[in-house]
């Protein structure tokens, strides 16, 4: 597949045809990469888009209007092939539509747009979602369920030379809140712990990610920010809108990155309906209709 970048003179943006996923941001007068490069060996992810669905499906499968479907962890948008739609120096549109592998899992036509836009030492991320009227596709009539969200996973440490623990996250606001615990197949367990914030600051461990991912409902901050006291360089993502966000790295060994991840949709929890019109998250769009939501990755 082939890989697109996009510039100004602050920074450099890589995006891969396969999924729309980053893969590379660079901030150019330090030469610094803040994008994880994907390891097969661990997880070969860096910033994939997730869609219709969030997290796996109980049992691997989700029921809809009487029939039963079968559909990947995520969602199937990001082991697709996206068209470049629209492209600039210094932006650049993807698109994806249904195809009759997406109708075996998702009997909807649909549009799913991912645009990537540099402002300064910003990246604007945008999803645009439209449920798209065809007389030839299963359920053209009834509204359409889904989820979109990011998956992007934050060089952690940015600098040569430090580890992730010399890291911590910087949150917008003071966090008084719980974390809603997976279990080792996935879904949410339907527990929570308290998660509190000193001075809206949680210093980066591993071991904070033993029990699964970090999953948070309607935070009060809509920003995240990576830094250290040992590293002049930061990172920060904005998330305005998004009722969901997620931390993340991989659970079975240390390894140097950080997703920071806001959804609108949410992982299946224990005991829930399978029916993907009753998932807790979801978006529902009549035929015809359109969703989109933005967020913002900031490189210091």
């Amino acid at each position: 597949m082939a890989k697109y970048k996009i510039q100004n003179d602050l920074l450099s943006v890589e995006i891969d045809q396969l999924g729309a996923e980053l893969c590379s941001m660079k901030r150019l007068d330090s030469n610094t990469e803040y994008l994880w490069p994907g390891n097969p060996e661990t997880w070969n992810g860096r910033a994939p888009v997730l869609f219709p669905i969030i997290g796996p499906l109980l049992d691997g499968e989700y029921q809809l209007d009487g029939q039963t479907y079968q559909m990947p962890q995520h969602g199937f948008a990001r082991r697709a092939a996206w068209q470049p739609v629209k492209t600039d120096s210094d932006s650049i549109l993807f698109r994806l539509e249904e195809s009759p592998q997406s109708l075996e899992q998702y009997p909807f036509a649909f549009i799913l747009e991912a645009g990537y836009r540099i402002r300064g030492e910003e990246l604007e991320c945008s999803y645009r979602v439209v449920h798209k009227p065809n007389p030839d596709a299963p359920h053209r009539d009834r509204t359409m369920p889904f989820a979109v969200g990011s998956h992007t996973a934050f060089r952690v440490p940015i600098k040569p030379g430090l580890s992730f623990n010399d890291y911590e996250l910087e949150f917008e606001k003071e966090e008084d809140t719980v974390r809603y615990l997976q279990t080792a197949a996935g879904p949410l367990s339907g527990e929570t712990v308290p998660f509190r914030t000193q001075n809206r600051k949680l210093a980066l461990e591993h071991s904070f990610f033993a029990d699964g991912s970090i999953i948070f409902k309607n935070l009060a901050s809509k920003r995240i920010t990576i830094r250290s006291p040992k590293d002049e360089r930061k990172a920060d993502i904005s998330f305005a809108g998004f009722p969901y966000c997620t931390l993340w790295t991989y659970l079975q060994s240390s390894q140097p990155y950080l997703c920071i991840e806001p959804w609108y949709g949410v992982t299946a929890t224990l005991g829930s309906s399978t029916d993907l019109r009753e998932r807790e998250g979801n978006q529902e769009l009549q035929p015809g209709e359109e969703f989109s939501c933005t967020f913002q990755i900031r490189l210091n």
